[in-house]
């Protein structure tokens, strides 16, 4: 038989058989290691489990590292499903904040797939750190403040929010916003991941720098897609704040040598307080979620030339849906799942079809004691909800606490949820009662968190680390 036609057959098992098949002879062995095989294992495999495909892109990276991201990510699977141990591992990353006295205001986020860590100082410059690396270092990204120096003059605090492009795993969008109403400006910039280069930190392009009206109000939240940026605005003048929602067609703004003023494509009013969760979902759908409102599913619709706007805003659905602590979003070829933690300890699940005639659907997922808000609120305590997994711990120094890992994997089909748990007691002696949660990447096992109140390093826990992977490959 063709070498071409067992690639082709091999394609269609589960890891644990392509594993066992290398073991058969030295064709097989060779069969194995071909790159269109570990191109569909790949593929099958973060669709299935609804993971963060491989920054570099499939027709990128070498059969090899496919390999080893399966490997690496599988193991997570079977540890959250309780067949497997942890053995954490710590390290300390150092961080210079500039503005001592504004620490707290730094921003950090976790980007998708659990490798680099994003960090935006107040008044000053962004980085990346690399947690893959052995030592992770700061990448210099960009400084608002050659951009626009009152940033630093005025103590202008911003927003960030970033673009889930899943077209291209290799582009990430970030929207910078400054908050007050003095100054109502955007500036959106393109990391350009280069895997080709080993450790190479990503390269940074402006893509659009617009202005917009004064018009009192301030900016709580935003987020953006391929062509639009949304943004909440509140009134501060009022005391129950009013609310509305303005959407700009952002690449109006590309191109210009200076800030143009860009006009609002459309609004809406939206008297809700405490907005939660803010981003698009798919096309030019997005949801925003209040603590008192639930969650509401908004469209953005191109109107008819003349209209005093461009476009409109129209309401798709509303989720009487109340909670606490929302999941990132996770997305399939046609659903994109959102997991919640309420005050009670609740988990449910959010199912959100990519076809605006059909209307998310709520799972329950169950209850556990332990993420109740009172647990939520005492000193200390740690929490992390993901999609698939959450956990829950504490951070006292040189005490063995137990981590609560909860398997609350719900995914595509109609099957109920899978509700697994189990308690690891282990020893973080690096992170104390000060010690805050940063990110959490269910796909690889990483829990990134401040070490103390300084504000000055933080700490990569790796629950899974690599080595485990030759258990695999033996």
């Amino acid at each position: 038989m063709p070498n071409e036609l067992l690639v082709e057959m091999a394609t269609h098992l589960e890891l644990s058989d392509v594993i066992k098949l290398r073991r058969c002879c030295k064709r097989l062995h060779a069969i194995t290691k071909a790159h269109n095989l570990w191109r569909h294992v790949t593929q099958r495999f973060y669709e299935d489990h609804l993971l963060v495909p491989p920054e570099e892109g499939l027709g990128r990276i070498t059969a090899e590292d496919l390999e080893e991201w399966v490997i690496r990510r599988s193991h997570a699977q079977e540890v959250w499903k309780a067949n497997g141990q942890l053995r954490p591992q710590t390290r300390i990353v150092g961080s210079c904040v500039p503005e001592p006295d504004f620490r707290d205001a730094t921003f950090y986020y976790l980007l998708p797939g659990g490798r680099w860590l994003f960090v935006a100082y107040p008044f000053s410059f962004a980085c990346v750190f690399d947690l893959d690396s052995a030592t992770p270092k700061s990448h210099f990204l960009f400084d608002l403040n050659e951009f626009n120096p009152e940033i630093s003059a005025n103590r202008e605090f911003l927003t960030y929010s970033f673009c889930d492009d899943r077209s291209n795993s290799q582009l990430l969008r970030i929207a910078c916003t400054i908050q007050n109403s003095r100054d109502p400006r955007t500036f959106i910039f393109d990391l350009r991941f280069d895997y080709s280069l080993k450790e190479a930190p990503p390269t940074v392009n402006t893509t659009a720098t617009f202005r917009k009206r004064l018009s009192g109000w301030g900016s709580e939240m935003v987020s953006l897609n391929k062509q639009y940026l949304v943004e909440v605005c509140v009134d501060p003048r009022v005391t129950v704040y009013s609310k509305e929602i303005v959407a700009y067609r952002y690449n109006d703004a590309r191109g210009h040598d200076s800030i143009p003023l860009l006009e609002a494509a459309a609004t809406i009013r939206f008297e809700q307080r405490s907005v939660q969760l803010l981003f698009f979902i798919y096309d030019d759908v997005f949801v925003v979620h209040t603590f008192d409102g639930g969650m509401c599913l908004f469209n953005i619709v191109q109107r008819d030339p003349g209209t005093a706007l461009s476009h409109s805003i129209e309401l798709l659905y509303k989720i009487p849906l109340s909670f606490h602590t929302p999941s990132g979003i996770r997305h399939s070829l046609s659903t994109s799942y959102i997991a919640v933690a309420t005050r009670a300890g609740e988990f449910q699940g959010i199912r959100i079809p990519h076809h605006r005639s059909k209307p998310p659907q709520v799972v329950q997922l169950g209850k556990r004691d332990m993420f109740l808000q009172d647990e939520f609120g005492r000193i200390g305590t740690l929490k992390a909800v993901g999609v698939s997994v959450s956990i829950r711990t504490k951070g006292f120094n040189n005490c063995c606490e137990p981590i609560w890992i909860i398997n609350h994997k719900f995914g595509p089909g109609e099957n109920p949820a899978v509700w697994e748990e189990k308690v690891v007691h282990v020893q973080i002696p690096e992170i104390s009662y000060m010690s805050r949660l940063l990110g959490f990447s269910e796909d690889i096992g990483r829990l990134v968190l401040l070490k103390d109140g300084s504000y000055r390093d933080f700490v990569v826990v790796d629950l899974l680390p690599e080595p485990c992977m030759t258990e695999f490959l033996s």
